[in-house]
C-alpha cells in the first residue's frame, strides 16, 4: 500500500463523503475523528465488512484495542471490535493524549489499532484469551505482538505516521525521565530507526 508522508486535513476534507460511503459500512465512527478513521480504514480493505466500534474512555494510552467481550465467543469475522480512544489521561502523559496529536499523527494512531484487528480476525476464542493473558504477564510476547502490529500498520501504507509518533515519544523520554510509559516505549514498539528500517526494505519488496 502507498505511503503518505503527511495527511492535510483541509485536503483530506473533501474525500470525507466518498470515504464514509465506501469504508464506513458496519463502524461506529468517533465523534470529531470520523474523518482521520475513515482514512485509516480506507487502507485497510480487508476490514469493510468487520464490525469496529470506536469510543472513547478515560485511559491510560493513547488508544487500544479489544474484541466485544460479548461477541467473544462468534466466528472471528463476525466479532465486534473496540477501539477505545483516550478523552483523559495523566498530566505527564498529556503530550500523547489522541487530542493532543498531530492529524497525521492520530491517524497513524487508529491505522496501528487497526493492525491490532487485522491479526484478531485470524484467532479463535481461545486464540484470543491466550493473547491477552500472555500480553499483560510476557514482555516478550507483548513485544512480538507489537512489532507485528506495527510491521502491519507499514505495510498498509502508514510508515510516515507511525514514525512521526515514534519521533514524538523519544523527545518526550527527554522531557519526563521519570515516566515509566516514554522510557519504555521502545522495549515493545519500533524505534523511528527500525520504522525507517522496515519502511525501506517494504518498498523494496514492493
Amino acid at each position: 500500500m502507498e505511503s503518505v508522508k503527511e495527511y492535510i486535513r483541509e485536503s483530506e476534507n473533501q474525500r470525507h463523503a466518498q470515504l464514509k460511503k465506501e469504508f464506513g459500512k458496519k463502524k461506529k465512527l468517533p465523534r470529531g475523528y470520523g474523518l482521520h478513521t475513515l482514512i485509516a480504514l480506507s487502507h485497510y480493505p480487508e476490514l469493510k465488512d468487520i464490525e469496529i466500534e470506536f469510543v472513547f474512555e478515560v485511559t491510560d494510552a493513547s488508544a487500544y484495542c479489544r474484541p466485544d467481550i460479548s461477541t467473544l465467543l462468534f466466528s472471528a469475522k463476525k466479532r465486534t471490535y473496540r477501539i477505545v480512544i483516550s478523552k483523559k489521561i495523566r498530566k505527564s502523559k498529556e503530550p500523547v493524549r489522541f487530542h493532543s496529536l498531530s492529524f497525521s499523527a492520530q491517524i497513524g494512531v487508529i491505522a496501528h489499532e487497526l493492525g491490532h484487528v487485522m491479526d484478531f480476525i485470524n484467532k479463535s476464542a481461545f486464540e484470543m484469551a491466550e493473547i491477552g493473558i500472555r500480553y499483560l504477564e510476557e514482555n516478550g510476547f507483548k513485544r512480538m505482538l507489537e512489532i507485528r502490529t506495527d510491521l502491519n500498520a507499514i505495510r498498509h501504507g502508514f510508515g510516515y505516521q507511525l514514525l512521526e509518533y515514534a519521533i514524538l515519544i523519544e523527545e518526550l523520554m527527554k522531557q519526563y525521565p521519570e515516566e515509566p510509559y516514554y522510557q519504555t516505549y521502545f522495549s515493545f514498539y519500533m524505534t523511528p530507526a527500525e520504522i525507517k528500517e522496515a519502511m525501506n526494505e517494504i518498498e523494496t519488496e514492493i
